[in-house]
């Protein structure tokens, strides 16, 4: 698979994130702005047609009952094989994962389902646009959490695939995608400038 030119394809979707003030109406947003992080990539198993959706609010995990507000959209549909980039990202306005032990953190590591541990996460919409390269559809999606385990993740490799695998349940999640967990490149770091 091409790499695309990343300050090209990443510039006007990493951008800004709505995150909401208060409990009110979507009038409420603010916006914030991500630091960069980094970015992987991965593909699509299999075709999705998701049916058209309403506007919605959904609550986002460690957020103390805030909701997101998520416009509605059309049909959409993903390919079998498409490229699909992740940036992750990180901001103050996400709360911080619970302060835990080490050992609890570890069996996170180790997808140990007694772990109490998890990282609150924004995952932005799927963004199609096109390979600059090759110009093949890809889809673009930002993941932004606290700068704290973003820090971690930076210097503790595990921790590392750690977030790349909460980066793709969310994704699948939202999507009903399914990700390749064998052809990931996270060699990619995202430009400085945003």
């Amino acid at each position: 698979m091409a790499t695309p030119s990343i300050s090209n394809v990443l510039t006007g979707f990493m951008g800004k994130a709505a995150l909401p003030k208060s409990d009110s109406a979507p009038a409420a947003m603010t916006s914030i702005q991500p630091q960069p992080g980094f970015a992987f990539t991965t593909t699509n198993q299999h075709e999705v047609i998701l049916p058209p959706t309403v506007t919605s609010a959904r609550t986002i995990a460690g957020s103390s009952g805030a909701d997101i507000y998520e416009p509605g959209r059309a049909q959409v549909k993903f390919a079998k094989g498409l490229p699909v980039w992740v940036n992750v990202c990180a901001s103050d306005a996400l709360p911080p994962p619970p302060t835990n032990s080490e050992s609890e953190i570890q069996k996170a590591l180790r997808a140990d389902s007694t772990t109490v541990y998890q990282i609150p996460l924004f995952l932005g919409p799927p963004v199609e646009t096109t390979d600059e390269q090759d110009k093949r559809p890809i889809v673009i999606l930002d993941a932004i959490i606290h700068p704290n385990p973003l820090a971690r993740s930076m210097h503790d490799f595990d921790f590392r695939l750690y977030l790349i695998e909460l980066c793709i349940e969310w994704v699948e999640d939202r999507t009903q995608m399914q990700l390749s967990r064998g052809k990931l490149d996270t060699s990619l770091a995202l430009p400085e400038y945003f």
